[in-house]
């Protein structure tokens, strides 16, 4: 288990999650609204997001999402785990490319 790697099972299919363009641009779609999730609500509609991007041929409606996350209360702090480890490596990713650019300067 790495911190990048997170798996959910739905409807007996097992999801292994990605973070994206498509689930920003899904977010967007669905909310309306530049992605900047503050609310619980946008951290529920995220994930959503992400699991439907990640898995293109899943049949999930968004309020069978609500009910499996009741069934499943832990997987929202799964991923909100997750995602600020994979935030935190593509931070570190961003940086060493600005401190090798200024090094060939």
């Amino acid at each position: 288990y790495r911190l990048t790697d997170m798996k959910v099972v739905i409807k007996e299919q097992e999801i292994e999650l990605k973070k994206t363009m498509r689930s920003y641009m899904m977010f967007e779609s669905i909310t309306d609204k530049a992605f900047a999730p503050k609310t619980l609500t946008d951290m529920i509609t995220y994930f959503y997001c992400v699991v439907m991007s990640s898995c293109k041929d899943l049949e999930l409606p968004f309020e069978d999402f609500i009910d499996w996350l009741d069934e499943h209360d832990e997987m929202m702090k799964q991923f909100t785990q997750w995602l600020a480890g994979v935030n935190e490596i593509e931070a570190g990713m961003t940086k060493k490319k600005r401190v090798a650019k200024k090094e060939k300067k």
